[in-house]
């Protein structure tokens, strides 16, 4: 059947920084969302630690991870 996925990416302080809506019509989601590590003015975002929210068919998953830039 379709998937409805929803992918948000915030800052530790709260900004978000990526929001994607994925719908497929297809038979499955392929279990991913791709980013560019952009914000939505698309400048880099910074070095740091980073919450999402991936809500897939209703159901919440929420986590954190790290994104490290070369100096």
């Amino acid at each position: 059947g379709a998937a409805s996925v929803i992918a948000n990416i915030f800052s530790l302080a709260g900004r978000r920084v990526f929001s994607h809506e994925f719908k497929s019509h297809g038979s499955s989601w392929p279990g991913f969302v791709t980013w560019d590590g952009r914000d939505p003015l698309g400048k880099l975002v910074e070095s740091g630690e980073y919450l999402y929210t991936l809500r897939v068919d209703g159901a919440l998953k929420v986590g954190k991870f790290v994104v490290v830039r070369k100096p």
